[in-house]
């Protein structure tokens, strides 16, 4: 399962702002509030923290691979990672969630 949770705020501190020739690089927004812990009602302990841009792709390809499959978005809605990285990465507070102990992405 992917969860992103996009939250523009006021007080957004960036991280990185690179527009390139090669590939748009989103800006990250970075929390002082992230990374927190937490641990399910099954004991498994995740932390959640702030997308990092080699997040970025990974988090694409799965929401492509569940539109294409009839789940979330619809096929068209995500045309490319250039338009998902400008509309839903850049400027927003983007969350990962991830096993604590061996930092696998979960959500």
């Amino acid at each position: 399962m992917i969860m992103m949770m996009m939250m523009p705020t006021m007080d957004q501190v960036l991280v990185e702002a690179v527009s390139g020739s090669e590939a748009y690089r989103p800006r990250l927004i970075d929390s002082p509030s992230l990374p927190v812990n937490h641990t399910m009602p099954d004991g498994t302990p995740i932390t959640f923290r702030c997308m990092r841009h080699d997040d970025v792709k990974p988090f694409f390809d799965a929401l492509k691979s569940a539109a294409e499959s009839g789940l979330g978005y619809g096929h068209d809605e995500l045309p490319n990672l250039d338009f998902f990285a400008r509309n839903y990465v850049d400027g927003f507070h983007n969350l990962v969630a991830e096993l604590t102990h061996i930092g696998d992405v979960v959500l």
